[in-house]
């Protein structure tokens, strides 16, 4: 699957994030106070228009937890203090 690709499941509109979270890089915190990252990007579909509403999600294959966020007006989703990874 290409990235930038969404699927559809029953009506819920999902975001296959894996292949976009390769091609991305998180963004580290610069609070002290805030050990985790961000991770943040944009949901677009044909002719590179956004998708508004997408459920985003973020899995974590070692501890099998999931966060899910959707896209603003504009596509856009952000993840807020994500642990840092192995």
């Amino acid at each position: 699957m290409k990235a930038g690709k969404f699927l559809h499941f029953t009506g819920v509109l999902a975001v296959a994030l894996v292949p976009m979270l390769l091609m991305c890089q998180p963004v580290t915190s610069l609070a002290a106070s805030n050990p985790g990252g961000v991770v943040m990007g944009k949901v677009s579909g044909h002719r590179n228009a956004a998708v508004p509403g997408a459920r985003d999600v973020l899995f974590n294959f070692r501890t099998r937890t999931r966060r899910e966020t959707w896209s603003d007006e504009a596509g856009n989703y952000v993840f807020r203090d994500v642990p840092p990874g192995e």
